[in-house]
């Protein structure tokens, strides 16, 4: 029998090592794609929740900006608002005295007077319509 030399020996253990580990890793292998596949089509779904919240998101957000845009709008037809108020202000305490006067004349206007003098009118009026209607 032939003796082997100490490096043909340790090629042979380190030979019977490698294949003990690759064995080793593959049964890992298998193990954990045991647990992963059936895991797959879940995350396949949620992959694809996440996209349809990001799609949403992202047409939620295109809404969003037009309505700000909307907003910006409704803001600079706001923006003349206070001369507006101001101007609208001015002109009542410009006119309060004015109309303050004209009512006061006007309840000065002695209206049983007033009523007196058309019903004279009427009875003035009255006979020369009938006398003018007598033409016709």
């Amino acid at each position: 029998m032939k003796t082997k030399s100490v490096a043909e020996i340790l090629r042979t253990v380190f030979s019977f090592i490698t294949a003990f580990c690759t064995a080793a890793i593959l049964v890992l292998l298998f193990q954990i794609s045991g647990k992963v596949v059936p895991l797959i089509p879940q995350a396949e779904a949620t992959l694809r929740s996440i996209d349809s919240a990001a799609t949403q998101m992202e047409d939620l957000s295109v809404e969003m900006s037009e309505s700000l845009k909307g907003v910006d709008g409704l803001i600079a037809s706001f923006e003349g608002i206070d001369e507006l108020i101001s101007s609208s202000t001015k002109m009542v305490e410009e006119n309060t005295e004015s109309i303050s006067e004209a009512l006061g004349h006007f309840n000065e206007i002695p209206f049983d007077d007033l009523s007196k003098a058309i019903k004279d009118l009427k009875s003035v009026v009255e006979p020369l319509a009938n006398f003018t209607n007598a033409f016709r």
